[in-house]
């Protein structure tokens, strides 16, 4: 949200719904139920500056794989409704699964807070609907930040074409698997 005298100029969001990247809303809940994300007591606080830069290396990684991330111990991703801690135990640090090496976001804004120990990135992510080639899509990348290190990244992503381009190769929603098998049982 922006403000300009006191008077909302700007608001801007990423929506995401079924076909989009990893969708899946009771997943998300699901998933989510499993972190906390009480505010950081006033002495513990990271500044905006430290919140911000483990947001940015996680990204600098995307298109240089010696950028060393900040990544502590847990830290899970939660992509859409898919999590990279499947036991809901987060005792480690599964948040450097799958992190692409040849990818340059684009047009990133921020929005910190620092009582949350959180940073929200908008940004343009290049490639994400295979269907549109390099043209960047609409994402968002949420990551908690305590005591300098990454805990949390949770993601929401916005495609042109249902299942972002890939043919139905994604893995399928548990209510798409359930209507395949109603239409195979009439």
């Amino acid at each position: 949200m922006l403000l300009t005298n006191g008077v909302v100029t700007t608001i801007e969001s990423v929506v995401s719904d079924q076909g989009d990247w990893l969708f899946n809303a009771t997943g998300y809940l699901y998933w989510n139920s499993f972190e906390r994300w009480n505010p950081i007591p006033e002495g513990m606080r990271d500044t905006r500056e430290v919140i911000q830069h483990a947001g940015d290396a996680y990204f600098e990684r995307f298109h240089n794989a010696s950028v060393d991330v900040p990544f502590g111990t847990p830290c899970a991703r939660l992509e859409g409704g898919a999590y990279t801690s499947r036991t809901g135990n987060i005792t480690t640090n599964t948040c450097n699964l799958g992190i692409p090496t040849n990818i340059t976001v684009t047009n990133k804004r921020y929005i910190v807070d620092e009582a949350m120990g959180v940073v929200v990135m908008f940004l343009g992510f290049p490639g994400l609907d295979r269907s549109q080639g390099q043209t960047p899509m609409p994402d968002s990348h949420m990551f908690r930040v305590e005591g300098g290190e990454i805990r949390y990244i949770h993601t929401i992503s916005s495609c042109v074409n249902a299942g972002c381009g890939l043919n139905g190769t994604m893995i399928p929603s548990r209510r798409s698997q359930v209507r395949h098998w109603e239409r195979r049982m009439v």
